[in-house]
């Protein structure tokens, strides 16, 4: 049931998409790189993607959150969590995946740090 009412929340923030389209061939195939050994400044990110079509920016970032992680998506500047754990960060890398996969669906160029 959670997974449903995640998934339906993210297809909300998915319905108003920008009305510059590319076709699909144009989409990348590029994979967020987790955070495991990077230099990042936050010692609690996970995964982070920065994704673009035309001047529409999207980003995912999943970070640690005590036991637990957080999935935060952000759309035309406004983010909001959209997915939470607190018993580890399975739950966020796979809800992560899920939009990522739904987003280059949609055109979107996605790259990770």
């Amino acid at each position: 049931m959670k997974t449903i009412v995640i998934l339906v929340m993210v297809l909300g923030f998915m319905g108003c998409s920008s009305a510059n389209k590319q076709s699909s061939s144009q989409a990348s195939s590029a994979s967020p790189t987790p955070a495991q050994g990077s230099t990042n400044a936050n010692p609690n990110l996970v995964k982070k993607t920065a994704c673009k079509k035309g001047t529409d920016n999207r980003s995912l970032e999943a970070d640690k959150k005590g036991g637990g992680c957080e999935l935060t998506y952000t759309k035309f500047g406004k983010s909001k969590v959209v997915a939470s754990s607190n018993g580890g960060v399975k739950h966020c890398e796979d809800a992560f995946a899920k939009i990522l996969k739904i987003l280059q669906g949609q055109g979107f160029t996605c790259e990770g740090n």
